[in-house]
């Protein structure tokens, strides 16, 4: 763990890093992030969404019946939690929704397995974001029990809350994606996701959204 990780874990810079202050704790640029989220999620959710709704309900009869989403609860800016739209790509199984999906997770719908591999799955999340629930780009959401584990385990872990969850992320487009298979997993993504809030910029979360479609095409290995 670098030094400016092991700093975040001191309460009195809470919003700090190091002493770099954390440009999404500013109304303003908190302003400007919002019209960017909204300016892209009612173009996808009035424009993209529809049709997908329709393909998805089409495979999920045909390989999975069931409810068409998957709604999970997350933990969102300033540790406010949610309810986080996705579609559904599991089969009906009460009670395993906690346990992380693994390389061919027998829970995996066929179809689904293509829609969680091109993130095609996270379309439903710009519902999230015209809510004011997430934002287009940022820190990705974990599971709840997830979250308190992160929290034990590393320092300044709660920094992430300071902005809201994204549907694509820094982490995500520099390939961590997917289970987390040990302890320095978890921490490299949280030092990629404090890169991102502290160097935040408009102009950064363009550059993730457009880094995001190639993976979308092609996806990493570390996507299923």
């Amino acid at each position: 763990m670098n030094t400016t990780t092991r700093a975040i874990g001191n309460a009195t810079v809470r919003r700090k890093v190091g002493v770099r202050p954390i440009p999404l704790t500013q109304t303003w640029n908190r302003l400007i992030k919002r019209a960017f989220d909204l300016s892209l999620s009612i173009c996808v959710v009035l424009v993209a969404l529809p049709l997908a709704v329709l393909v998805v309900f089409i495979l999920q009869r045909l390989q999975s019946p069931g409810p068409i989403f998957c709604i999970q609860k997350r933990i969102g800016r300033q540790r406010r939690p949610f309810n986080m739209l996705k579609f559904r790509t599991m089969h009906v199984r009460p009670g395993t929704e906690a346990v992380q999906c693994t390389v061919n997770d027998q829970r995996v719908y066929p179809a689904g397995r293509w829609l969680r591999r091109c993130s095609l799955d996270e379309l439903p999340q710009f519902i999230n974001v015209i809510r004011g629930e997430m934002s287009v780009v940022g820190p990705r959401p974990y599971l709840p029990p997830h979250d308190e584990i992160f929290r034990r385990m590393i320092p300044g872990y709660d920094l992430r809350f300071e902005a809201k969850p994204g549907i694509t992320g820094l982490a995500q487009v520099c390939g961590l994606r997917g289970e987390f298979k040990t302890e320095e997993a978890a921490i490299r993504r949280f030092e990629i996701d404090m890169q991102y809030m502290v160097h935040w910029t408009l102009w950064s979360d363009v550059v993730v959204v457009f880094s995001t479609l190639p993976q979308m095409v092609s996806p990493p290995k570390t996507a299923y």
